[in-house]
């Protein structure tokens, strides 16, 4: 095999990203640190794959380079992952907190079924359950207070909303009354203007009859001292 033959079958594009792909195996995860690809390995690979392809700048082989350049990246922060995860100590389950009734519970023996309680454990027991009692007695309350103070606010915000609709249905009808009055004020005042209108033209004709009477009036008395002068001339 020539030496540009063996490069071509180690650079092989599905070789080189199944090796890439493949988890190392346990005891290497586990023994070795030295499996990380440094920036020189990339180098090498990067000449190798240049060396085999003719061409270089064909979509093929520059898809090939991104591949295993990322397949690169990849392992490497997987193999940084397995190691820190190594270092960082393993957290340990913390155990479930029990109420102070179960550890009770577990103080005594069972016999028959029965839970048996020494006369000490008994008092605890008895106390312990009474305030278990009285906290969720204090719970409905709290729950039941909150309740009432719920309807309450829901009230008054109802009462609220009514007083407001009743403000403004009282806005819309002063409203309504004070159009109303404008408008019988503004015909008042053109019933007035008209009447003093009118009144004004009786007047003005009354004026104008009482002239044209005067008028007639004195041209039938000088009519008259005319006719009588005649006649005193004649005789």
């Amino acid at each position: 095999m020539t030496p540009i033959e063996a490069a071509l079958e180690e650079m092989d594009s599905r070789r080189i990203l199944k090796k890439l792909t493949t988890p190392p195996p346990q005891q290497d995860r586990e023994g070795s640190t030295t499996s990380t690809l440094s920036a020189g390995d990339w180098r090498g690979m990067r000449r190798l794959i240049r060396a085999a392809v003719e061409d270089i700048t064909t979509l093929a082989a520059k898809e090939l380079e991104a591949q295993v350049h990322t397949q690169i990246i990849k392992h490497n922060l997987r193999d940084d992952e397995l190691e820190d995860a190594k270092r960082s100590p393993r957290r340990k389950k913390k155990p479930k907190k029990r109420s102070s009734l179960e550890r009770l519970e577990q103080e005594g023996y069972s016999q028959g079924g029965a839970l048996l309680l020494s006369p000490k454990a008994i008092t605890r027991y008895r106390k312990l359950t009474a305030l278990v009692e009285q906290e969720e007695l204090q719970a409905q309350q709290q729950k039941a207070a909150r309740k009432v103070e719920k309807i309450a606010r829901r009230e008054a915000r109802q009462r609220l909303l009514e007083e407001r609709r009743q403000m403004v249905a009282n806005t819309e009808v002063e409203r309504e009354a004070r159009r109303v009055q404008k408008e019988a004020d503004q015909a008042a005042k053109r019933e007035e203007k008209q009447r003093a209108k009118e009144a004004k033209e009786r007047l003005q004709k009354q004026r104008v009859f009482a002239k044209k009477g005067n008028k007639k009036e004195l041209t039938s008395q000088s009519k008259k001292k005319q006719v009588v002068a005649a006649r005193g001339g004649a005789k």
